[in-house]
């Protein structure tokens, strides 16, 4: 099994994703390979070293390899993860700051509101080349998506291309935490 990682320089995600899957013993003794891209290159050699230090901490029999191009990591892939952005904090601000400047009140700017429109043309143009490469080199390949905003990105993806594809968020889990809180039920049963 081969699984690309597009975006696996990010501190925030990138980190998350090396240490699920070289930690899940559910991938052991299953002859995975774990391709890490990223077109930054220090940022890339870092968790590279990162993914290392947490296959040797674990004792993951997962095989890491790394690139910068995309094209080079992606034939045989059988699951590629995407969590890609440019600029990613600064831009993010401005999708807060300026909707709210015209009087349109938002959560986050990320994923909801007009904030979520300017995020999500962005987002686009940076998924929508890798939908396309996977088109071309794997195209029987799973595309897990984490970009945001995800159920937006998602919706092109699925709508606009021909890639398999399904949406990915970690905010599932902070959501039930306050879902479980508000109904002041366990979240085991909800």
């Amino acid at each position: 099994m081969k699984i690309v990682l597009i975006g696996a320089g990010s501190r925030s995600f990138g980190t998350g994703q090396l240490a699920d899957i070289l930690q899940a013993s559910e991938l052991r003794g299953c002859g995975v390979t774990l391709a890490l891209v990223d077109e930054d290159a220090a940022a890339l050699a870092l968790m590279t070293r990162l993914a290392k230090r947490i296959k040797a901490h674990t004792g993951a029999d997962i095989a890491l390899e790394s690139a910068t191009d995309r094209r080079a990591a992606l034939p045989g892939a059988d699951f590629v993860i995407t969590a890609v952005a440019r600029k990613r904090m600064e831009l993010w601000e401005q999708d807060f700051r300026v909707p709210l400047a015209y009087g349109f009140r938002h959560c986050l700017g990320e994923n909801g509101g007009p904030g979520a429109l300017f995020h999500a043309l962005r987002s686009f143009e940076l998924v929508f080349p890798i939908c396309r490469d996977i088109e071309a080199l794997c195209p029987d390949a799973l595309l897990l998506n984490f970009t945001n905003p995800e159920a937006r990105v998602l919706h092109a993806i699925s709508t606009l291309t021909n890639v398999r594809a399904a949406g990915i968020c970690h905010g599932v889990f902070s959501a039930l935490a306050a879902i479980s809180e508000l109904l002041e039920r366990p979240q085991e049963e909800l």
